[in-house]
This record gives structure tokens, sequence and C-alpha cells, in this order.
């Protein structure tokens, strides 16, 4: 027989959630794949704000008071895959034990990368140490570049990236390693430039 709502505990409300979010996600997938160039932009967008509405409700809502793995991290991040590989500093911040803030500011090939990510983050049972988180948020990169005295090649484009991964701190060492499949959507009209379904993100970070 199946609970009300009114009786079931904060964490029987936030694995049903999890679930749903799942199924949704997977619909939200394959809808993104059939949409036609004009409806992506809208369609992104909706799922964009749901995407944050559920990792809202979750940080508002939980009420374990297991600490994190760690506060704060500071390293380097590596964005890679499809496209350029970008290097530079990251930094992952916990605001509760499953609200987590990611920034990167990453260099290559003359590009700069800039993008930020609000994650839902929750330990992996059995494995002390490791989490895993999903999430997303913008991504900008600006290409500066003058490849002819007369022609200016220079651009800034604007991306969305949703992402799930694991994090890993090691144990008696401050040190945090994470891997993440970060695919970037790109919104815009430069026909020179599209999604790229095949990135990945990698963090060697110290603990604070």
């Amino acid at each position: 027989m199946t609970r009300s709502i009114e009786a079931q505990t904060p964490h029987e409300l936030n694995l049903a959630l999890i679930h749903n979010y799942r199924r949704y996600f997977i619909q939200s997938a394959l809808k993104l794949l059939t949409a036609d160039h004009y409806s992506l932009f809208t369609l992104i967008m909706k799922k964009l704000l749901t995407i944050l509405g559920f990792l809202s409700f979750f940080a508002l809502n939980s009420t374990e008071v297991k600490a994190q793995n760690y506060g704060t991290s500071l390293g380097l991040g590596l964005d890679f895959g499809d496209g350029r590989t970008f290097v530079g500093p990251s930094v992952r911040h916990h605001f509760s034990r499953n609200t987590a803030l990611q920034a990167e500011v990453l260099f290559g090939g003359h590009t700069t990368v800039i993008q930020g990510f609000l994650q839902y983050a929750a330990p992996v049972k059995g494995a002390k140490g490791l989490e895993w988180y999903l999430g997303g948020g913008p991504k900008f990169q600006i290409y500066d570049r003058d490849r002819f005295f007369f022609v200016d090649d220079s651009y800034t484009a604007v991306y969305l990236v949703p992402m799930v991964g694991i994090d890993y701190k090691i144990q008696g060492a401050p040190l945090a390693i994470a891997f993440d499949w970060r695919p970037s959507i790109y919104i815009g009209d430069n026909r020179f430039l599209d999604s790229q379904p095949g990135r990945f993100g990698l963090g060697f970070r110290f603990t604070l």
C-alpha cells in the first residue's frame, strides 16, 4: 500500500524525487534529440529552469546532518572531448551536504572559457569519500584571434551545460579528484559552431 505524502519522511521524499528526476531527464534528452532548430532554445530554457527547481528543492529539504567530504576545494580543471582541450583553475564549494557550486576559468587555443555549475551531490553508499553529483549551468567561450591583418575571427559563444559525475576525496590526504560528463548545448546562430555532446571534465583539487 502506498503511503501518503504527509506520512513520508524527508529522506523518502528525496528518494522519490530523484527517481522521478531520472525519468524526467531521459524524457527531456529524447525531446532535445528530436527538436527542430527554432524550438530548441525554448525547450532548453524550460529544461534548465526545471533542473534548477529540482536542485533548489533538494537543497531546502535535505535534513540529514552528515557532513560533506570537504567544504571547499581549489586546483586544476580540464575540459576535453569534442573540440579543443581547456585547462585552468577550478574551485568547488559545498553550501550544504547536498548542494555544491563549481566555477572554472579555462584556457586553450586562443580561447577563454568561463563556466559555473550548480550541483546536487550525494554520497555513494559503501564507498567512503566518494559522492555522485548532477547539475548544470552556463558556459561562455571567448575566442580572440586575428588570423590576418584584415580578418577578425573573434567571437563569444554561449552554451548550456548539463552534467553528471563523481567526486572522490582521498582519505588521509587533502586531495579530491572529480570526473564528469558535461555535454555543451550551443545557443546561437554562428553556422561554424555547434553543440558538443562528447565533452568531459576532470578535476584535481586540494581540499581546504
